[in-house]
């Protein structure tokens, strides 16, 4: 299980919650990358297709926009939860670069753990039967 992410204040349905932090990089390097992680670690890196190219974002380095020592992302810790996701991601362009931004999908309360639903299937973090219980209780 990752870090968790939790609310510190209240978050209304809709709002954005904050983005999938990380350097953009292609599909086919993101893969790369993914497969030479050992199958008991699942990495900070986030796939998706945005106007109709495949992308990445690979949140395992520190980027250059901000010092990493006083301020860590959230977005990358944010827990998966195929049951029970009270965020959901959706691809934007933000200064001309696609990039991942996570909403509200309903009230969240002060203390609430963030999660969202991957989208992935037969992967090493989707399997909520059991197979992978450090997922959520």
């Amino acid at each position: 299980m990752g870090k968790g992410v939790f609310a510190k204040e209240f978050i209304k349905k809709g709002e954005v919650v904050c983005d999938y932090h990380g350097d953009l990089i292609s599909h086919k390097e993101g893969m790369i990358f993914y497969n030479q992680y050992p199958e008991d670690i699942n990495p900070f890196m986030f796939f998706f297709e945005f106007n109709g190219a495949k992308h990445c974002i690979d949140g395992n380095k520190n980027c250059n926009c901000h010092d990493f020592s006083k301020d860590q992302t959230k977005g990358r810790l944010i827990n998966h939860s195929m049951s029970h996701p009270n965020i959901f991601c959706k691809p934007r362009l933000l200064d001309n670069v696609p990039r991942v931004l996570l909403y509200a999908k309903c009230d969240i309360g002060l203390g609430e753990e963030l999660k969202f639903d991957f989208g992935v299937a037969n992967d090493r973090i989707s399997r909520e039967d059991g197979a992978n219980a450090f997922l959520e209780a």
